[in-house]
């Protein structure tokens, strides 16, 4: 990068300051972390009480930043058993929430035989956002399913819960049929499925991170956003109007990374030392699904990945010179985001506490970001080099936390029959799978 001074601006901390400040944060009670009340839901699991006999079918739907999934499964013997599944990017033209469980529902017909046929329907719902009153609310996330999300009070007030937005549709297709509905924050949804589909030990702790459009961490209690307060300075990279003042997620998360690289972009091609051809990129960067492109090109700056289509029609545009340039900027906004991932992390660690006695801790990993190939190494050593050093918790007065095993997601489904693909599976995260043992575990507790 030409541009050294940038260069400072997009990363201004390493990741043992980054580390602290976010620290700080967590003390000063600057983060946002709301109460879920699912460790009954969490105990179901852990002390293994639904391994023998059979559950289901039940109905997930998880609803993502710039994705939704819905799946019908059962469990068995402890093993979620998949009978149906689909996956569909958000839309990028309003649409009633309804409408748009139609529009996927049309793909799974076992999915609309269940709603239209079975006595009792039991639906999990998982949202990227904090739940108020039932009813889901951010300001702009999912902004084009309408009648789903809550931006302001007046939309508290007006909005149906998730659980009457889900019965009235139900009704619709099947009027008598009784329902059970359970809704909850992402963050905390997947980590109940990490669990159910895990081998925890009693005395274990475990912790989940996400980070996809946006950024969570859940243990079994709490859903905490420590991305979600104001802390970015930089008036040109992260203008208050366009981030919600300052959000430090819009410097970390997918539904801020693309604006930063186009803003970088921007700054950078205005240096008299740029490449000519740069200003051009800026094009490519536009909504939070280009987020992604961004950690293509760093990884072509570490491992010299292959290019992309999408990368080499960019490169093609602006200039070889101006690519090169692109990569180093790239590898900036990257390096940021994993060590802000990784220090968040670290702090929730510390803000939960060591487990007991023998007990270990495990982190797991959810969406696109966080379990990008590329980025996941990068983080897990970050996290590795932040819980390692025992000089910066004697400095801050802090209990060193335990090295976490930090697990990946295996094979926690089976498919129930020939229509499930393989290639269905791959798609299969914690938020679908966590959303079908929510409603598993609510149904168990009820009876």
């Amino acid at each position: 990068m030409h541009d050294s001074g940038l260069y400072k601006r997009l990363m201004p901390l390493d990741l043992t300051e980054e580390f602290k400040e976010v620290v700080r944060l967590f003390d000063d009670g600057m983060i946002p972390i709301q109460y879920c009340a699912l460790e009954k839901h969490f105990a179901v699991y852990r002390e293994r009480r639904c391994h023998s006999g059979d559950y289901g079918p039940m109905l997930s739907i998880s609803i993502g930043g710039s994705n939704t999934k819905i799946m019908l499964a059962k469990m068995s013997g402890g093993v979620f058993k998949v009978i149906a599944f689909s996956a569909s990017k958000n839309p990028m033209e309003p649409i009633g929430f309804h409408n748009f469980l139609d529009s996927m529902m049309k793909e799974v017909p076992l999915i609309r035989e269940y709603i239209a046929g079975a006595k009792k329907v039991c639906v999990g719902v998982s949202v990227p956002m904090v739940i108020k009153n039932g009813v889901p609310f951010h300001v702009n996330k999912v902004g084009t399913i309408n009648g789903l999300v809550a931006r302001n009070e007046e939309d508290l007030r007006m909005l149906p819960t998730v659980e009457d937005n889900i019965k009235s549709y139900v009704a619709k297709y099947n009027p008598e049929a009784e329902l059970m509905c359970k809704c909850q924050s992402d963050g905390i949804v997947a980590h109940l499925g990490a669990v159910a589909t895990g081998a925890l030990n009693s005395n274990d702790r475990s912790l989940l991170a996400v980070c996809g459009t946006g950024f969570a961490t859940s243990d079994d209690k709490y859903y905490i956003i420590p991305t979600c307060v104001p802390y970015l300075q930089d008036s040109e990279l992260y203008p208050l109007d366009e981030t919600e003042n300052g959000q430090f997620q819009y410097a970390v998360s997918g539904k801020g990374v693309y604006s930063v690289m186009r803003r970088a972009i921007g700054a950078a091609s205005r240096n008299p030392g740029s490449a000519p051809g740069l200003h051009r990129a800026a094009d490519y960067f536009q909504d939070a699904r280009d987020s992604k492109l961004v950690f293509d090109l760093w990884s072509i700056s570490v491992c010299g990945a292959e290019l992309c289509s999408e990368l080499k029609v960019i490169r093609d545009d602006i200039g070889e010179e101006a690519f090169r340039e692109l990569v180093c900027i790239a590898e900036s906004i990257g390096n940021r985001s994993v060590n802000a991932i990784a220090s968040c992390i670290v702090a929730t660690l510390l803000y939960v506490g060591n487990p007991e006695n023998d007990g270990n801790f495990h982190v797991y990993f959810e969406g696109g970001i966080a379990t990008d190939p590329f980025v996941l190494p990068k983080i897990k050593s970050a996290i590795g080099l932040l819980v390692s050093d025992s000089r910066l918790y004697q400095g801050m007065g802090k209990v060193q936390p335990k090295l976490p095993a930090m697990d990946n997601l295996t094979d926690p489904v089976e498919p129930e029959n020939c229509n499930v693909t393989k290639n269905s599976l791959k798609h299969i995260d914690y938020s679908v799978i966590g959303a079908c043992a929510l409603v598993i575990a609510e149904d168990m507790l009820r009876s």
